[in-house]
């Protein structure tokens, strides 16, 4: 769910958090709470594309496409944490 720019700079595009939200908004892992926080910022945030710094690794692994090919997919490694600042 993220892109690179031209340069190969990793872009983490607004849609991206939206997904993210959503997601969490679903998870059993969180309160009532944090979930119906997650729910509504995808309604009500605008969100911007993000650059990672420099030198910002990623997991590369094949998967399926809709057709059955294998193709070359990245992930950012489980366990990241993204700090937002405004």
């Amino acid at each position: 769910m993220f892109d690179r720019t031209d340069d190969d700079t990793i872009l983490l595009p607004s849609r991206w958090w939206e997904h993210m939200f959503e997601g969490l908004s679903q998870s059993l892992a969180v309160d009532d709470e944090t979930a119906q926080l997650a729910l509504g910022l995808p309604r009500t945030a605008l969100f911007q594309d993000v650059t990672m710094p420099d030198g910002f690794e990623t997991i590369p692994f094949l998967a399926p496409d809709l057709e059955e090919h294998l193709v070359e997919h990245e992930a950012i490694p489980p366990g990241t944490l993204i700090r937002l600042l405004r």
